[in-house]
């Protein structure tokens, strides 16, 4: 039995919201809403970052990027339903980042000077996999467990073509590979395999604008899901389930500055919906779809930290801050948000 009303709602409410039309490539079926729920921070006075569930919905890994009275920099997990934070592994300011749970929920595979890590959730040992002169960044599990989908940061001169885009690591042997359909090379950002490992979505880009995009895995198909508009930029694309729909759909956003788009996409036709949240870089919604983590200020000092919300929850009577940030006693301003 759900607690709170459904996505139906949700998705109605903003339909019935006074509206301003805003041009993409495919209009979206409801229109903008003039307020939006639990604005977000962006990147100023972060502490925490890079939140991901695990798979069962118990448990959230985060990055966090400067000492506190919890422990050093480094990954940590808290329990969705609150409680201490646990340190899995002390890190830095820069990672480790862009985490993701192994499908067991053993691992956890993320980005780290430029490279990316295996964290073992237990021990905390880390290893690092693959090595790359180009970088490598936003790492996500297939949903098999076989595999990490990963993107290469650049391309340098004297590197063949398919040494960059996407890249596809065997998590077992570490053989590594490019994602290469025929002739083409795959490149982008935040690239997310889908629930059945069948396909994958991810900002793709031409040269005046930022695409959402899905390829299918079996055709090696390229669809485009929505274009944004001059000025804007699209990022941030995840998978989403809802109680409603019988296949996952796309969850992503356009940003201008500081003025922030969601949408969710549905198949088969993959539409744009606008969605009453305005979600940040660092937002991510429960495998069940039913709860959202956000990075947002806490009240005493405005740093930003976690919280979890019902998603159908309107009022905000759910929202609850999830992990808090005390400075240490004597250290430095180089280690202090700003």
């Amino acid at each position: 039995m759900r607690t709170w009303f459904s996505w139906a709602a949700l998705t109605a409410a903003a339909i019935l919201v006074p509206t301003i039309l805003v041009g993409c490539a495919k209009t979206p079926t409801a229109a903008l809403p003039t307020s939006w729920l639990d604005p977000p921070i962006l990147y100023k006075g972060l502490v925490d970052d890079s939140p991901t569930w695990s798979h069962d919905g118990h448990s959230i890994a985060y990055h966090r990027g400067f000492p506190s009275t919890d422990g050093p920099a480094g990954v940590y997990i808290v329990s969705a339903a609150g409680g201490a934070p646990r340190l899995v592994t002390a890190g830095d300011f820069g990672g480790p980042r862009y985490l993701r749970f192994s499908p067991d929920d053993r691992q956890l595979v993320g980005g780290w000077d430029g490279q990316l890590v295996l964290i073992d959730v237990s021990s905390g040992s880390i290893q690092r996999p693959v090595y790359t002169q180009l970088g490598a960044s936003s790492p996500d599990w297939s949903p098999d467990g076989i595999n990490i989908l990963y993107r290469r940061i650049s391309n340098l001169p004297g590197f063949p073509p398919d040494s960059a885009g996407f890249h596809i690591l065997n998590a077992q042997n570490y053989s590594d590979r490019p994602l290469r359909p025929g002739a083409k090379i795959l490149f982008g950002w935040s690239p997310r395999w889908s629930p059945d490992g069948r396909a994958i979505a991810f900002v793709g880009a031409t040269d005046h604008s930022r695409l959402i995009q899905v390829f299918q895995l079996p055709d090696s198909s390229l669809t485009t899901v929505s274009e944004s508009p001059p000025g804007w930029d699209i990022g941030w694309v995840q998978w989403v389930a809802s109680d409603l729909m019988p296949n996952p759909g796309l969850l992503y956003w356009e940003t201008s500055g500081a003025l922030i788009h969601t949408y969710t996409a549905w198949p088969p036709r993959m539409e744009p919906n606008v969605w009453l949240y305005e979600l940040g870089p660092w937002d991510a919604i429960s495998p069940d779809g039913e709860q959202l983590v956000l990075v947002r200020a806490q009240p005493s000092d405005s740093v930003g930290v976690l919280f979890i919300r019902h998603i159908s929850d309107l009022s905000g009577i759910t929202r609850r801050q999830l992990t808090s940030w005390t400075p240490l006693t004597g250290t430095g301003s180089s280690s202090q948000p700003r």
